[in-house]
């Protein structure tokens, strides 16, 4: 069974009980999220939860989503899009030992068996954002190539001018 989602808690003990969390957030928490498009309004739905693995490492695993507005970098526009993020990291408790985790391990830092929730899954949602946002259909974007045709369907050609002054 699931509890609400604390905003810290002591990832270690978490996982020896197998503790499972879900529910929302303000969007508004997540700062980091503000500077890729507006956070101001919306919500974060998470559900994660802790747990030891084969090898007998503390970890965490979870979903979160949110609906973001954001501008898309080909027309300029805000839109909206839905982002989910699945993981699945091993909790260290500084960066130190982050550095020396296995290839293939994600690790969470926990200093002092403290894990800030709002910044795990901020960095989780923050990973699934495109470097590089966009419409996903081209017919939603207001982008409508570099060249635009003139009105009268026929293109003047950049050398009429060079070969007007030819003549003189």
């Amino acid at each position: 069974m699931s509890q609400r989602a604390p905003l810290f808690l002591d990832p270690y003990k978490a996982a020896e009980r197998g503790a499972a969390f879900s529910g929302e957030f303000a969007l508004s928490v997540f700062h980091r999220l503000a500077s890729v498009g507006d956070a101001r309004e919306g919500v974060v739905n998470a559900s994660f939860a802790f747990r030891r693995d084969p090898l007998l490492r503390h970890c965490v695993e979870g979903t979160v989503s949110a609906e973001l507005a954001l501008v898309c970098q080909r027309c300029l526009e805000p839109f909206r899009r839905r982002y989910e993020a699945r993981f699945l990291l091993k909790l260290v408790g500084s960066e130190a030992e982050a550095e020396q985790a296995d290839e293939g391990v994600d690790p969470v830092v926990a200093p002092d068996r403290r894990l800030d929730v709002v910044r795990m899954l901020e960095d989780e949602l923050l990973l699934a954002i495109p470097d590089i946002p966009r419409h996903d259909e081209a017919g939603q974007c207001g982008w409508r190539g570099w060249r635009e045709q003139p009105e009268s369907g026929v293109a003047e050609s950049p050398f009429a001018v060079l070969a007007s002054l030819k003549k003189h």
